[in-house]
């Protein structure tokens, strides 16, 4: 039998691929395992995070996330791992890349953009406005502000450069909108 990875090959992971991951049993928290379940319900969806590597001003990769301590620069290890390979059985994430190549000019927004973002606090309040489009069944979210979630962290990284990853606005862009973008093409 073989092992379940929740990690993907570091190898594979180049700049600005979108990671999105399910909520099983990543952490051993039955609190947070529960919290996952309850964003997984409210956004229709089988992940319940979305993460984007991005170089920081430095050159070193990271993932650019927003999580319950904000908007952060999480290490690579979080997600990959050297020893991994293709052929492991990985769960419960999924990685996404652009079609298209990106230009120098889109990166240079992007990265910028995403280093703007650090620091700041993640928006709790908007996942009770989509707890609101959910119950109300309408696609406008009435909750606005500076803060962010993790999806719409991403597709406002993307959008900087000009590149529109959904429909939808990037306030009501949840992971599995991502995972729906023709722009993107799943890796593992």
């Amino acid at each position: 039998m073989r092992r379940r990875i929740r990690h993907i090959p570091i190898d594979l992971i180049q700049e600005f691929d979108i990671l999105n991951k399910n909520g099983s049993g990543t952490l051993s928290a039955i609190i947070k395992d529960e919290l996952e379940a309850r964003i997984q319900r409210v956004t229709k969806s089988p992940w319940s995070h979305t993460a984007i590597a991005v170089r920081d001003l430095a050159g070193n990769m990271w993932w650019y996330e927003a999580i319950a301590e904000g908007f952060v620069k999480s290490p690579m290890s979080k997600y990959c791992d050297p020893d991994v390979t293709v052929n492991s059985d990985i769960v419960d994430l999924t990685l996404f890349r652009m079609k298209q190549y990106l230009t120098e000019r889109e990166k240079d927004t992007m990265r910028l953009k995403a280093n703007k973002y650090v620091g700041r606090k993640y928006a709790w309040e908007k996942l009770l406005g989509a707890l609101w489009q959910l119950v109300w069944k309408t696609k406008h979210n009435p909750v606005k502000g500076t803060r962010l979630i993790c999806s719409e962290a991403v597709a406002k990284i993307y959008k900087a450069a000009g590149i529109y990853l959904t429909p939808n606005s990037p306030r009501t862009t949840y992971p599995s909108h991502i995972a729906k973008s023709v722009l993107l093409k799943t890796i593992v």
